[in-house]
């Protein structure tokens, strides 16, 4: 079951990336904050500091600003930027015209153009130099802040320097941030689909029992939204026109030790916070480990994506109208510590089946996985727990029902096994094949899960091909069988037969067991799979006990008893294999379950 690692696929709200060897991305613009995995920020007093010179600025001034090591220390990657003193996370003011161009590069964020300084390579330096032009009106009090990483998993954010104006004189007054409140009142699910338009995940939840759930409605000219997670510090909502990553408008809630509302644009592969001036009412809580948060948004919002590769400043603006239908998607995981910096999603973001319609109160479901994964899930099921689950006994047990027929004088039961294990082989690589088709050019899935389901494959193709090397296929033995070194050859292969079907099957069921542990599979649908598989493979021990016993005990049972005894000890065995069948059926139904309802 590989399919179950096409994270990034299914349309993802947040992504964290890798270490950048050549550069801050822009996406980092408001946090500053390296995207590396799951590391965080070193606490400690940091070793690096910011000169500027001189200390006061006049309108249109160039400044010189030196990112330095207070111990001689190196460092590889930087991030540095000028931001008002009283809005640390609103634009960058000002421009970089001059800098070391063998460390140092610069590019745009919201504020200005050319305003932002980050590193080339990975060159590791004690210091860069660069030449900043002050804005040409006085915006008061500016701080110079920086980022500045070591290495992949050491880095200190936050390194400042205050810059203060020649005068206090016409001090142009910037917009500050739209004030979070803390909320109190929790949103009432039970009124969905009847006051309010829902997405409430995972597909089978109500009320309280929902992992993670949006509501909205339309009141006047403007919508209220309302999102909640459980067992997190951040939850987020996306507005798509596919159900696929990227041109997507997003809203994060963050309840770790800063309480934020986020304005976002999926730029690709990556979420990129902007300044945010258009939601309204901003409230956040955080109680049990659940997350919940609401805020106002206007029907009509606009995104202004910078143009980095244009000569002069350059934005273009892409509308979200939810007059219009759009795909929702809602993600949820924990904030970097000390800080209001979402990592990556914990879980695979679900995404509502269809586009919605703001407009109405109803009530959407969704999934977490995409439509390849879910027939991947379903074929592997098919094939895995029912196809193979027959065949695992048709060749030992049932052949005594059908050992009478012949088929171009090969046992019937034979042919039936040979056709069986040509589909199961068949099918297998064409679930591979649909998996292959989208995770092209996506993060490759667990490795384990990888590994196990490649092996699977080779397995059946070496066990298809020794299936029709099988010594014991044709009726009619020639006389030379009696020779010793041919018994004892027919024997080695029946046995290597057997063995290598049996620890196929093992290996597969071992791979849908590893399946369920790729990254981003959600907490309750593992849950749920692992007890589902772990009670399936313990029925089929019982069941491999039973057959055996059956196989062993009754051919003396019937030489020793009456024709009265020996049919009805067939029609035993033939109501053992009905019930078997059924268990087979409810397994495949279980697992199949899994996608439908997740």
């Amino acid at each position: 079951m590989r399919v179950l690692g096409l994270f990034g696929l299914t349309a993802v709200i947040f992504h964290t990336g890798l270490c950048y060897l050549t550069g801050a991305p822009h996406t980092t613009c408001l946090t500053m904050y390296p995207m590396h995995g799951d590391a965080d920020h070193r606490t400690s007093p940091p070793p690096f500091a910011i000169k500027v010179f001189p200390d006061k600025y006049q309108q249109g001034q160039n400044i010189t600003v030196t990112l330095f090591s207070l111990d001689r220390s190196y460092f590889r990657g930087f991030l540095l930027k000028a931001t008002p003193a009283t809005n640390g996370e609103g634009q960058a003011l000002g421009t970089f015209v001059w800098f070391q161009e063998n460390k140092t590069q610069v590019f745009t964020c919201e504020g200005g153009y050319k305003n932002t300084a980050t590193h080339t390579n990975k060159v590791q330096v004690q210091s860069v130099v660069l030449q900043w032009r002050a804005p040409d009106y006085n915006v008061g009090d500016i701080v110079f802040r920086a980022t500045v990483v070591v290495d992949f998993s050491t880095f200190w954010t936050g390194i400042t320097e205050g810059l203060k104006p020649f005068t206090n004189d016409h001090v142009v007054p910037l917009k500050t941030p739209t004030r979070v409140e803390r909320k109190h009142d929790q949103e009432d699910l039970s009124t969905c689909g009847i006051q309010k338009g829902c997405f409430l995940y995972p597909r089978h939840c109500i009320n309280s029992g929902c992992e993670a759930a949006a509501t909205f409605w339309l009141d006047g000219d403007r919508f209220q939204f309302f999102l909640t997670a459980k067992d997190a510090s951040y939850v987020a909502v996306g507005f798509s026109t596919d159900k696929m990553m990227g041109g997507d408008e997003t809203v994060s809630c963050t309840a770790g030790d800063i309480l934020s509302v986020q304005h976002g644009y999926n730029n690709g592969h990556e979420n990129q916070r902007l300044i945010q001036s258009q939601l309204l009412d901003l409230k956040v809580s955080r109680v049990n480990k659940q997350i919940s948060c609401s805020f106002v948004r206007p029907i009509v919002t606009v995104v202004s994506i910078i143009n980095q590769s244009a000569s002069s400043l350059q934005t273009i603006n892409k509308t979200f109208d939810l007059k219009e239908d759009y795909y929702m998607m809602i993600a949820w995981g924990h904030v970097k510590k000390g800080s209001d910096v979402i990592a990556k999603h914990q879980t695979l973001p679900p995404v509502t089946d269809g586009k919605v319609k703001f407009g109405e109160h109803t009530v959407y479901r969704g999934s977490s996985l995409s439509s390849y994964a879910r027939v991947h899930v379903a074929m592997m099921s098919l094939v895995w727990v029912l196809l193979a689950g027959l065949l695992l006994v048709k060749p030992r047990y049932i052949r005594s029902l059908v050992n009478s027929d012949k088929l171009r004088k090969i046992n019937l039961w034979l042919q039936v096994h040979r056709a069986s294990t040509g589909v199961i082989t068949l099918l297998t690589f064409l679930g591979i094949a649909i998996v292959l088709s989208e995770v092209k050019g996506s993060p490759s899935v667990q490795t384990t899960h990888k590994f196990l389901g490649w092996t699977v494959s080779f397995l059946l193709l070496f066990e298809l091909f020794t299936g029709f090397l099988y010594p014991e296929n044709s009726l009619e033995q020639p006389e030379d069988m009696e020779n010793r070194l041919m018994t004892a050859l027919k024997l080695l292969g029946k046995v290597a037969h057997r063995l290598l079907g049996f620890f196929t099957y093992i290996i597969a069921l071992a791979s849908m067991y590893s399946g369920f542990y790729v990254d981003y599979i959600p907490k309750a649908m593992r849950e749920y799979s692992e007890l589902v598989v772990v009670v399936w493979l313990t029925s089929q021990v019982m069941w491999v006990v039973v057959f055996q016993l059956a196989e062993t005990y009754t051919p003396v049972l019937k030489g020793r008893g009456a024709e009265n005894l020996q049919r009805s000890i067939q029609k035993i065995d033939i109501i053992i294999l009905i019930v078997y069948f059924i268990s087979l059926l409810l397994g495949s139904a279980f697992i199949l379950s899994t996608v439908i309802v997740y």
